[in-house]
């Protein structure tokens, strides 16, 4: 369902782009900000849909995307596997984290065991420093960030993993999206805002 347009204001979109993974051109018309979670069957399978990376490559520098990565909070490993990817961006800032989002949406149902022996394996192709890495890890340092982005899941009414949310960079108007079930709305609502 789509949820009706609304504004922000130039205080929380700034909030929304505060420590987050991002990809930014001063000069865009629209932002997408994608909600998701590791451990969401939906997320992943739009995730490896590579709809997102289409819009990118068809609307180009018109577009700023932010990710908004929202673990469940009862499952461990989606905490976990947050964790991991946040200081992944730590270390190689956007196209290495994207790229282990790649490698970690195709192996989603890998025991925990397993998962943690092969993704340690795959960082080390990285040159990332294991000490690092691994106290980036131990203390926790994005538990607040998590957090915060949670509530601004709840302060926008996100109800299901993914969602897209749509912002004209010029209004601040937006609209959510709800799953891949209403792509080609999404699209039309995109080219509504940059053909005008």
């Amino acid at each position: 369902t789509e949820v009706n347009q609304k504004f922000l204001t130039n205080e929380e979109f700034e909030v929304l782009k505060k420590d987050t993974y991002i990809k930014w051109n001063t000069w865009a018309l629209v932002t997408i900000i994608d909600f998701w979670d590791f451990e969401c069957e939906h997320c992943i399978d739009f995730h490896n849909s590579w709809k997102l990376k289409e819009l990118d490559l068809r609307f180009k520098d018109k577009l700023n995307f932010i990710y908004k990565n929202i673990p469940i909070e009862s499952n461990e490993d989606s905490k976990q596997k947050s964790m991991i990817a946040r200081c992944v961006y730590d270390n190689f800032w956007w196209e290495k984290y994207f790229e282990f989002l790649n490698w970690m949406y195709i192996r989603p149902y890998l025991t925990s065991s397993i998962w943690e022996f092969e993704y340690k394996n795959y960082l080390l192709e990285f040159w990332i420093n294991d000490e690092k890495f691994e106290e980036c890890i131990s203390q926790e340092k994005y538990n607040e960030q998590i957090k915060s982005e949670i509530w601004q899941s709840i302060y926008l009414w996100i109800k299901y993993l993914p969602s897209i949310v749509v912002v004209n960079n010029q209004t601040l108007s937006y609209k959510v999206f709800e799953s891949d079930e209403l792509w080609e709305d999404l699209e039309k609502y995109i080219e509504g805002i940059i053909w005008v």
